[in-house]
Parts: C-alpha cells; structure tokens; sequence
C-alpha cells in the first residue's frame, strides 16, 4: 500500500513530537511543566512544537556554552576590589546565604564603603542619571530592557553623544525584543562614537530560536564607581506621558565598590554581544565607611536557580514583616508557600500590586495566587495613584531590595536581572517611608473581591494560571 506524501508529513510531524517530549523531559524544572509538554506535544504537535522552541528552553545556551570565558573576562580584574568585601563582618544567615549563592553564580559578595540614594520616581531618576553622565571623565555603561526614541530618550541619546565627544567612552546595550530602536538611530550613535548594539537572544545556532529570553536589566555606571540600578525604563510613559495614567517606579544610586559588581554584569552580556572583553575600572577612589550592599545579576546562565532562590531566603529570614510592591505577582508555588507560611506564623505582610493591569492575561493569572494568600491573612492592595511599576522588597528592619525583578517565572527564571539588596539602616529607613506613602495611595483587596467574580471569571482566571511558566 503506497503511503501519501502528507500521511508522511503527518508521521514526521508525530515523531518529532514524540523527540521534543523525551526533551522536554530532560529539561523541565518541574513536573508539571514536563507533564504540559508532553501532552501538548504528544498529542498535538503541529502547534506545540513551535511553541516549545520558543518558549521550551529554560537555560540560554549560548551564554551558557560562553560562561567560563564570560566569567573569566569579567572577574580577571577585579582583585583589588577584594578589599572592600566585607568578609570579616559579621553576617546574618541570611546575608550569608545570599554570599553563598553570589559566589556559587561566581559573582562577588557584600562590599563595604557605599553609599546608597533610593530614587523614588523617573524624575529624580533620571536628574540624577544626567548628573553622574555629565560628570563622566573616563566611560559609562548605559543599558536598558526598554528604550524608546521618544522625548527623554532624545535628552539621553543628545548626553550621551555630548560626552563621546568629550573623549569619554559609551557602550550602550539594549535589549533587542524589548526596545524598538531604529536603523537611523543607530547610525547616528555610532557616527558619534557611542559603541551601541542590541541584546539578542538569537544570535547563533542553536538559539536562534531563543526569542524567549530577554535581557530586563537596567543599568548605568559611570567611570566604574557610580551605579543606577532598578526597574525604570527610558521612556517618556516613566514620567506619565501616557494614555497609560502616572507611572510609580524605583531605582537607586549606588556610589562605592558594588558598583563593580554592576558593571561584572553589564561586561558579561557585553562579551557574549560582542565578543570583546571592555578595559574598565574596579576600584572606588574614595573608600570609606558606608553602607554594605550585594549587587546580584542572574539570570537563565545561571547554575542553579539563582534569582528564585535568593527570594526564598529573604522571605523565609522574616520575622516580623514583609512589604513587597511589584507590578507582576505569580511566584513560583515555592515562594508562594513561603509567604503563606510566613502569614501563618503571625508575619505582617502587605504587598501592593496594581489596580489596573498592562496585560489582561497577566493579571488574571495572577489571581490564584492572589486568593490563596489573602485567604491565610497576607495583605494586599490596590495602588490607585497610577501604575506601580517599582520591584521592591522590605524585610523586617534588616533587608532592602531594590531591582529589576518581577515576581514571575520569567523573572526568576528565564529572565537576566539585577538588583541590589542590603542592611543599611538609612536605606532600609528610606523603603519603609517610600512604601507607607505608597500604602497611603492604595486600596484594600479583600477576599470578598474573588467571592463575587463571576463563575465565568473565575474559570478564565485559574485557565490564565496554566500560561504562569511563560509570563
């Protein structure tokens, strides 16, 4: 019996299939994970298999397969900067374990000798951004997940190219799904000298299929002693110039030594774009005494998950309280009991998430979570002054994060971030004052929210949770 050309297609296709899921398999972080994909590819291949080559792979090989040079490069010069770890200090479990997990992602620990600035908005981001690249004597490293060609972006790109000018070096990374940078923007900044090139997650075989991972940091550093760090954008919506209402958003200033570990970051992703390792400076000219301050960057190089675990134990040291404001809250279910555990044990947590969404999807997945917490006594509102776009975490009166992490799977797992977490007493004071005003513009969601939704909705809400592993 002579079989048909697509009869044999449809077999190709079956059997293919039937490969990815011995793949997905091997690479899933989670049962269920693994359980979806088989299912789908299985019993569905013509749609799922281009869907698990997009969004299937939890590890960016490229950047993996280049990790020993990448480190090598980043970490060959950085000696010096030895002295300011603060190594003799003593650590509490929790800072110790955050140490541990720095030094197994071969990054440095807590340095000593900073100070910190929090910047409670885009505007006093951005004024000070435009202070540190004016006084630049040597280079600055400016990359962002989002830039937009819009009217702060002009300003930006018009300071940038001033210093170039100036003799001073700019390397400029953006990432290439998330911002929409045009050819004729980019031959400008290169006729003026600024070295500026694109994040791309398909850059060689066999990631060119890697459009899933995305680089969300966002950094500037300035003559290798002066860091910004946090979830601010460059854009014009940042300062509320939107149809999208007021934007609220937090970044900080970091001047000391753990602006090193900003710029290991930055020279890492700059390596595996480029293939060339920069000549920069590691150590503070002026070292004194200060707050002590742990830069981590991870992301789905990592060995181990990094990110996620760095959470787990700053939620899991709490005592006493646990404030969080993040535009985007689906943990992981490890981080998700964690905090109900927390709750349970009497821990004052309020979490602050928006009022309105920028992604429907996004915001019914996170419903199921939402419920469950506020069932065992987590507290959460609703930010009514606009879209609260700020990754921020208060622990007790010991710990302080500021970055770029959402509370998602992407984030904590496929995404490359930042952030900067430490135990000043004036930075821990300065998130405690910034949330309670934040608390004061916000309203509370009570369960009786999720009571009344709707059968219709409650089913589109826990369908809109299957989809958590990709938003």
């Amino acid at each position: 019996m002579e079989i048909s050309t697509l009869s044999l297609i449809w077999i190709a296709t079956y059997f293919l299939g039937f490969l990815f899921a011995i793949l997905a398999l091997w690479r899933a972080r989670t049962a269920q994970g693994a359980t979806a994909w088989v299912v789908a590819l299985i019993g569905f291949p013509v749609i799922s298999i281009p869907l698990f080559l997009i969004f299937g792979r939890n590890k960016f090989y490229g950047y993996v397969r280049n990790r020993k040079n990448l480190e090598n490069e980043a970490l060959r010069q950085t000696t010096e900067i030895r002295k300011f770890f603060n190594e003799q200090k003593s650590l509490t479990s929790v800072l110790k374990e955050l140490t541990v997990l720095a030094s197994k992602a071969n990054q440095p620990g807590f340095t000593t000798s900073n100070e910190l600035e929090l910047l409670v908005n885009a505007e006093a981001t951005y004024k000070s951004m435009f202070e540190a690249i004016e006084k630049a004597k040597e280079y600055i490293l400016f990359q962002f997940y989002i830039y937009r060609e819009d009217d702060i972006g002009n300003k930006f790109k018009q300071a940038l190219i001033k210093k170039v000018a100036q003799g001073v070096k700019v390397y400029f990374l953006y990432d290439g799904i998330g911002s929409r940078i045009s050819k004729s923007f980019t031959r400008e900044m290169q006729k003026a000298g600024v070295k500026i090139f694109g994040f791309e997650s398909t850059k060689k075989w066999p990631s060119q299929w890697q459009i899933n991972f995305r680089n969300h940091r966002k950094i500037v550093v300035v003559d290798g002693h002066e860091a910004f760090i946090g979830g601010i954008n460059v854009g014009d919506e940042y300062l509320g110039k939107s149809d999208f209402g007021p934007w609220r958003d937090t970044h900080v200033k970091i001047c000391g030594p753990a602006a090193a570990a900003a710029q290991i970051s930055f020279i890492k992703d700059w390596y595996w774009v480029t293939g060339k390792a920069l000549k920069l400076t590691w150590v503070d000219p002026t070292p004194g005494h200060g707050a002590d301050v742990l830069v981590l960057h991870t992301g789905p190089s990592d060995e181990g998950d990094v990110c996620s675990l760095a959470h787990l134990a700053i939620v899991t040291s709490a005592k006493k309280r646990i404030w969080i404001s993040n535009p985007y809250f689906i943990p992981p279910d490890s981080l998700s009991d964690a905090l109900a555990l927390a709750a349970l044990r009497g821990v004052d947590i309020r979490i602050i998430i928006p009022s309105y969404g920028d992604n429907l999807l996004v915001q019914y997945a996170s419903y199921p979570h939402v419920e469950k917490l506020l069932r065992v006594g987590v507290k959460f509102m609703k930010y009514t002054a606009g879209f609260p776009h700020q990754k921020v975490m208060l622990i007790d009166d010991d710990i302080g994060v500021v970055g770029s992490t959402n509370f998602d799977a992407r984030s904590f797992f496929i995404n490359f971030e930042i952030m900067a977490i430490s135990d000043d007493a004036n930075f821990i004071k300065n998130i405690e004052d910034m949330l309670k005003n934040d608390f004061l513009q916000s309203k509370d969601l009570t369960i009786h929210f999720f009571d009344n939704l709707p059968r219709w909705k409650q089913l589109a809400t826990r369908a809109a949770r299957l989809f958590a592993p990709m938003l």
